[in-house]
């Protein structure tokens, strides 16, 4: 085989045959057990993390219906066998020009706060603070490392059965971004007592005014994570 024909057959591997590179995978950067603090950056994206040591427990990677690698990386923050909360951060690590399907967290009209700034294919911007009523099991398989719950599991910790999420969701043609802060309302004092269901909680958008301690521990979490959206949203104009 002559050198040119060498260098054109490696350059249609790299481009699997169909002119298109081949994603390389970013679980390298985040091995189970490293730890973050201040930010972290996922991809294309610098994203800023709340105060702490957030440690990575799982990371999974899978292909869309056009091929482009996505990435979702998980980060857990557990306090003297105390667990404050976990992150999620979603994303995709091949680049792609068509735009992306709208995540429909952004169209919420019944979540304790809402910011919404665009909600088209190819650009998309918002984030909002809603309370989740968790399930103690979960099927959730990552490709490396453990589900949330089996973290907790390993650790002789009960899965709490509320959180307080702060979602934010960027896009623009190429790249887009689904970054949850989950936080445990028992770690900072709140009983999970009578919770039944979403819509019946005392963390309700229409309940939460009979109860002014837990109204304005969502306000210290809304200004304490409202910095964040600027950030994030500079890096997808």
């Amino acid at each position: 085989m002559t050198v040119r024909m060498t260098i054109l057959a490696a350059a249609l591997l790299a481009f699997g045959f169909g002119g298109k590179a081949a994603a390389d995978s970013i679980a390298s950067q985040f091995p189970v057990g490293a730890t973050f603090e201040g930010a972290v950056q996922v991809s294309r994206t610098q994203v800023p993390l709340p105060p702490g040591k957030w440690t990575v427990t799982a990371l999974d990677e899978t292909r869309n219906n056009n091929n482009n690698v996505n990435a979702t990386l998980t980060l857990t923050n557990i306090i003297s066998s105390k667990f404050l909360g976990h992150l999620s951060i979603s994303t995709n690590v091949d680049i792609n020009r068509g735009g992306w399907v709208l995540n429909q967290f952004c169209g919420r009209r019944d979540v304790y706060f809402m910011q919404f700034d665009a909600m088209y294919q190819k650009e998309q911007a918002c984030w909002g603070i809603n309370h989740l009523i968790m399930d103690p099991t979960s099927t959730y398989k990552p490709a490396y490392g453990k589900n949330i719950r089996q973290v907790l599991a390993d650790q002789s910790i009960d899965m709490p059965r509320v959180m307080i999420t702060t979602l934010f969701r960027l896009a623009n043609e190429s790249s887009y971004l689904t970054y949850e802060i989950v936080l445990n309302t028992e770690y900072f004092g709140f009983s999970a007592a009578g919770e039944s269901n979403w819509a019946s909680s005392s963390w309700h958008k229409d309940l939460i005014a009979k109860d002014p301690k837990r109204q304005q521990f969502l306000e210290q979490i809304k200004a304490q994570h409202a910095a964040f959206y600027p950030i994030l949203k500079a890096q997808f104009r």
